[in-house]
């Protein structure tokens, strides 16, 4: 038999979290908060202990924090984004919140999702559909994006995007664009050679997707050639490539 585990707890706050995410590596839990009391919050429990949370970092942001993801191989290092248009990178062994953030993007616009690609390149989409691609390896200019493909509504004809997502075996990222109007939802290439381009012709389309609903969330398993998505009617979706 197994003990149910406690779960982390934000009393006595109360404060509504807007983001989550979980290190499979360093045992950590993150929770991002919305701003109140002129306050957001980033607070990292360790789940192999109390619930009491180990960090607790109160001035990284100044407004809500909308994303979170821990970097792909060093699970010290953990990525924030927020609708004060940065995306941080912290190093969460560091207490000290002078100190903690070791690289700041600057997208300038309202984040909605934002994560590693790899082990130094970050992209960042943002409310208004802006996708930008950033690099915090050395010799690139610090905070500035290496790549900006602008609206990208704009720029494939769509009316959102749901996320971006790195692909498993490092060949690039899967873009997720919908249409509801049309009910069309796109999975789109990213590829880099030398820089980073978008696929057009190797997308995939999911006939009739949510129909008029917004896609919300999708995920997508090479292997088995399937693709998985969440609408806001409300159904989760699985889709199989046709033989």
């Amino acid at each position: 038999m197994y003990a149910k585990p406690k779960l982390p707890d934000l009393q006595p706050d109360q404060v509504p979290v807007l983001s989550v995410a979980c290190s499979n590596m360093g045992y950590s839990v993150a929770a991002g908060t919305e701003l109140q009391n002129h306050q957001a919050s980033i607070i990292i429990w360790d789940v192999r202990s109390t619930s009491a949370p180990k960090l607790h970092y109160k001035e990284i942001h100044s407004d809500d924090v909308t994303e979170l993801n821990f970097h792909p191989s060093d699970h010290n290092l953990l990525l924030s984004g927020s609708t004060d248009g940065l995306v941080n990178i912290c190093d969460t062994r560091i207490t000290d919140e002078d100190d903690v953030i070791i690289q700041t993007f600057n997208h300038d616009s309202s984040i909605h999702h934002a994560a590693f690609l790899n082990d130094t390149e970050v992209y960042a989409i943002s409310h208004d559909e802006r996708l930008a691609l950033y690099d915090m390896a050395e010799g690139h200019e610090k905070g500035v994006a290496t790549t900006d493909f602008g609206d990208m509504r704009a720029v494939l004809g769509c009316q959102y995007i749901a996320n971006v997502f790195a692909k498993a075996n490092g060949a690039g990222a899967v873009i997720g664009a919908g249409a509801h109007e049309q009910q069309a939802f796109e999975l789109i290439h990213l590829t880099k050679n030398d820089t980073w381009a978008l696929d057009r012709d190797n997308s995939v389309g999911l006939p009739g997707a949510h129909s008029e609903e917004i896609v919300r969330s999708f995920c997508f398993y090479d292997e088995a050639q399937m693709v998985f998505s969440a609408g806001e009617d409300g159904f989760i979706k699985a889709w199989r490539a046709n033989a």
